[in-house]
């Protein structure tokens, strides 16, 4: 996974409320509308630790699969255009590029009647989340469904490497195999259905 990061301010004499309404609506269209950012988000800085005049009020964040579908939208000289004129909008940005190593989550626990932790199983008695293998089993078996999401992937993808798409197309078809394979739009390779496949299965 690849990460934007950018922190601003505003500039001398900037309405936060008229900003505020432009960055949580058409701007935030236009970062959700780069090509391969599987999400974006948005904060305000609330305070800085042991900084009591940090310099930055707000955070911008967007996310890709790989580096290489960020290269190529960021470096696009139609979004630099667009980039330019949004950048006139805040002060002192500073750009961050990431990738990420390492990512773990802690799911909420739900307490026992005895007062302990515990994790509640999903469906079929195991760790939430976990899917049958019997329906990755049936996935895997579609080899011409894979074949044509790879070629899906490398329309809607031009930046990938050669030879990744068929790797995300295994992948994304037996993660995703619920919600991709057993729609309509699946089923047709529609644009809406395979990205947030392609997009997951590559950031594995």
């Amino acid at each position: 996974m690849v990460k934007l990061t950018v922190t601003y301010t505003l500039p001398p004499g900037g309405d936060d409320e008229e900003f505020l309404r432009w960055r949580t609506t058409v701007h935030q269209r236009e970062n959700m509308g780069i090509p391969g950012v599987i999400k974006s988000d948005f904060y305000v800085i609330k305070e800085a630790w042991r900084d009591p005049q940090c310099p930055y009020r707000y955070i911008t964040e967007a996310y890709w699969a790989e580096m290489a579908f960020f290269e190529a939208a960021f470096h696009d000289p139609g979004y630099q255009d667009r980039q330019a004129e949004s950048l006139t909008k805040i002060a002192d940005p500073l750009f961050l590029i990431s990738e990420e190593l390492l990512s773990e989550s802690n799911r909420q626990p739900s307490k026992s009647p005895a007062g302990e932790a515990a994790f509640p199983d999903g469906p079929g008695g195991g760790p939430q989340g976990e899917q049958d293998p019997k329906t990755l089993l049936r996935a895997g078996l579609d080899r011409r469904y894979v074949e044509q999401f790879a070629g899906r992937v490398r329309e809607l993808f031009r930046a990938c490497p050669p030879g990744r798409e068929n790797a995300i197309a295994e992948h994304a078809c037996l993660k995703y195999s619920d919600r991709i394979g057993r729609s309509a739009q699946g089923k047709s390779l529609d644009e809406q259905a395979v990205r947030p496949g392609a997009d997951g299965a590559a950031s594995q």
